[in-house]
C-alpha cells in the first residue's frame, strides 16, 4: 500500500460548491474524504457529491506528493548530516595521532646527548615537514567539504521563484474537461441553470473525438454562441417578394 498521510487539509475555497449540496451529499462526500486520504478508496456518490469529490481528491493528493517530496529531502540531509559528523570524527582522531607522534618524537630529541646536535636538527626539520604535510591535507579536507556544500547550494531547485499556476481539476463524465476554480465560478454564474450540461456536452465530445483544447472555457462559450445563431437568424425580418408580372401584362 502507497505511504499516505494521517491528515488532509478543507480549503475554504470549496465553501461555495459544498454549500451546493444537501446536508445527506455533504456528509457522504465527507465521509468519503476521509476514506481517500486514508486508503485512497474510490466512493460511489451521486453526481452532484461526485464532481466535488474530484476536485478535492486531486488537491489531497497534489499535497500529499509534496508532503513525500519534503520528507525525502529530510532524510537525504539527515543522511548527510552524519557522514558530516563521521568524517569529523576521523578528522579529529587524525589529529590525535599526530599529536603523540610530535611527543614522541619530542621526548626522543630531549633525550639524545649534545653531540648529536645535528641529528637532533635533522629531526626536528623531518617534524616540522611533517607537520607541514599534515596542515596541508586538512586545508584539502576543509576546502573538499567547503566546495561540496557550495555545489549542493547551486543544484538546491529554484521552484520557489517561479509563479505557481492555479490547480485545474477534471470534470465530466469521462473526467476530461479541465477547468481552473475560477473558470468554474465563471461558468457557473454565466450559464447557472444548465453548467453542467454544458460540461458533459465537451466532455463526451472529447472522448469520441480524441481532440484536446488549451482552454475548456473558452470551448465552451464558443458553443453557446454557435447555439444562439439559428435563434438570432430566425429572428430578422422577411423580405417581402413581390409579383410584378400581372401588373405589367
Amino acid at each position: 500500500m502507497k505511504e499516505r498521510k494521517n491528515s488532509f487539509v478543507l480549503y475554504t475555497d470549496y465553501s461555495r460548491q459544498i454549500e451546493r449540496l444537501s446536508d445527506d451529499e455533504a456528509g457522504q462526500l465527507f465521509k468519503a474524504l476521509l476514506r481517500f486520504a486514508a486508503d485512497g478508496t474510490e466512493p460511489q456518490l451521486s453526481d452532484r457529491a461526485d464532481m466535488a469529490f474530484a476536485f478535492i481528491s486531486e488537491q489531497i493528493e497534489r499535497d500529499t506528493g509534496k508532503w513525500k517530496e519534503t520528507c525525502e529531502k529530510r532524510r537525504e540531509a539527515g543522511k548527510r548530516g552524519g557522514l558530516k559528523t563521521q568524517n569529523a570524527a576521523r578528522a579529529n582522531a587524525s589529529d590525535s595521532q599526530t599529536a603523540e607522534a610530535n611527543q614522541t618524537n619530542a621526548s626522543f630529541a630531549s633525550g639524545q646527548e649534545a653531540n648529536q646536535a645535528e641529528n637532533e636538527n635533522e629531526n626536528e626539520n623531518e617534524n616540522e615537514n611533517e607537520n607541514d604535510t599534515v596542515n596541508e591535507n586538512e586545508n584539502v579536507t576543509v576546502n573538499e567539504n567547503g566546495g561540496d556544500t557550495e555545489h549542493e547550494q547551486k543544484q538546491k531547485p529554484q521552484k520557489a521563484q517561479q509563479a505557481a499556476s492555479p490547480p485545474r481539476h477534471r470534470y465530466g463524465q469521462y473526467k476530461n474537461v479541465s477547468l481552473t476554480d475560477a473558470d468554474l465560478q465563471t461558468l457557473q454564474a454565466e450559464f447557472p441553470n444548465d453548467w453542467q450540461q454544458r460540461i458533459e456536452r465537451v466532455s463526451e465530445y472529447v472522448a469520441s473525438s480524441g481532440k484536446t483544447y488549451k482552454n475548456y472555457l473558452a470551448v465552451i462559450r464558443a458553443w453557446a454562441k454557435k447555439d444562439q445563431m439559428p435563434v438570432m437568424q430566425n429572428k430578422m425580418p422577411v423580405q417581402p417578394v413581390y409579383d410584378l408580372k400581372g401588373v405589367f401584362s
